[in-house]
């Protein structure tokens, strides 16, 4: 079963994904696989479509970078994305052995490299 089948029915109608090789990517976005998720075979991409001026205002909670809703909200995706790949037994970019603190990490590093400006 195909990633994209697998995770079509936890996407919000306000989100898309895709399923990418990461063989077929970008040089920078191949670095940045092999650095931190060596073992990776495919990229999700995921894209959330902004519809009111406040999904876009920007914040900053003590201790915290600075964040929006919509930033929230794919986060939570993210996270929803993984859980359902472990479901299916996929390994969502790291090796089964890790325990749960590197699981979170993974997504939280997935999710952070927006902010380095590979998915902007």
């Amino acid at each position: 079963m195909s990633i994209n089948n697998v995770l079509s029915h936890i996407l919000p109608p306000c989100c898309n994904l895709a399923a990418v090789p990461v063989q077929v990517l970008p040089e920078r976005e191949k670095r940045f696989f092999a650095s931190s998720m060596p073992d990776a075979v495919t990229a999700i991409v995921t894209a959330h479509h902004v519809l009111t001026e406040e999904e876009w205002t920007w914040y900053a909670t003590p201790g915290s970078e600075e964040r929006c809703d919509a930033d929230d909200h794919l986060r939570g995706l993210c996270e929803a994305i993984r859980d359902q790949l472990e479901k299916q037994e996929y390994h969502a970019g790291e090796r089964r052995e890790r325990n749960n603190t590197s699981r979170k990490n993974s997504c939280q590093n997935l999710f952070n490299s927006r902010h380095e400006g590979y998915a902007r």
